[in-house]
């Protein structure tokens, strides 16, 4: 191997050391934690070496949350290509959305303070998991596993919320992740199974 490819590969490798690094500061004290003192000595980088890849810390804090986010859907998509039930399916966001929250901070908790970049970031994540949780109602009615008066677009949003509720529930407690896992899956299940209302 050539001494540029060895210079490459140990170069991606800081990189993305110090990402993780910015990310288990977030998840211990938020992004305010989010030094370039406290990245490099988290990275066990020398504080140049971090300016080499990085101008400022909010570079910092979008790269991690842009690669953080790309990551976690891309585990889930992964995940949910092998369950064909839409019911499961939604059953495994529930437990997707607690596991997360056990380690990082809910991306509400994060939206403050970033910049114009950073939250576009989120918001891409967030419309993916909506169309995502779209898609699923969808095949739920169509199914009929759901309830055929559904709303998708609506009950997508609402389905959403409670997600980030069992996320916001389980990062104040992570004790609690069973109990919001199951408290969690029984609520969604209900909002979209449950036999319509006739007034």
């Amino acid at each position: 191997m050539s001494g540029i490819a060895v210079v490459a590969e140990s170069s991606i490798g800081t990189r993305q050391r110090i990402v993780e690094s910015a990310l288990q500061l977030i998840a211990e004290n938020g992004v305010g934690g989010v030094t370039m003192t406290a990245v490099a000595d988290k990275a066990e980088v020398a504080r140049q070496t971090l300016y080499n890849h990085f101008p400022d810390v909010e570079s910092i804090i979008t790269e991690t949350i842009e690669t953080h986010q790309v990551e976690s859907f891309g585990m889930l998509c992964s995940v949910l290509a092998t369950i064909h039930s839409p019911m499961a399916r939604l059953e495994h966001l529930v437990r997707h959305f607690a596991a997360v929250s056990v380690h990082h901070p809910p991306v509400v908790d994060l939206q403050h303070g970033l910049s114009a970049r950073a939250q576009l970031a989120l918001q891409k994540h967030d419309s993916a998991v909506l169309r995502l949780i779209e898609d699923i109602l969808r095949a739920g009615v169509d199914g009929g596993e759901f309830r055929t008066d559904l709303q998708v677009d609506l009950d997508a949003r609402l389905v959403k919320r409670m997600l980030d509720g069992v996320a916001e529930y389980v990062a104040s407690d992570p004790a609690t992740v069973l109990d919001a896992v199951g408290t969690g899956i029984r609520t969604v299940l209900a909002a979209v199974t449950a036999q319509p209302v006739h007034e």
